[in-house]
């Protein structure tokens, strides 16, 4: 009975581990990063028109600056 609370617990740590790393990488992300990753995982996300026009906004504007980007790199 001791070895199974023992695994338990291990188990318990190891995901609680894995849940503060989620936090800390999340808490570095910005907040487009963060929509692209729940995206990635599969999660719906509610976003009204207004937040869907702001992130096409966003998104083109990251795609500028990364063409401004590699045109400087071909110099």
């Amino acid at each position: 009975m001791d070895r199974a609370r023992q695994h338990m617990r291990a188990i318990a740590e190891a995901m609680e581990a894995d849940a503060e790393e989620r936090r800390r990488r999340a808490a570095s992300m910005t907040a487009l990063e963060r929509i692209v990753e729940g995206l990635r995982l599969g999660h719906a996300l509610p976003l009204t028109d207004a937040q869907l026009e702001a992130l096409d906004r966003r998104a083109e504007q990251q795609a500028d600056i990364h063409r401004k980007w590699r045109a400087l790199q071909r110099r």
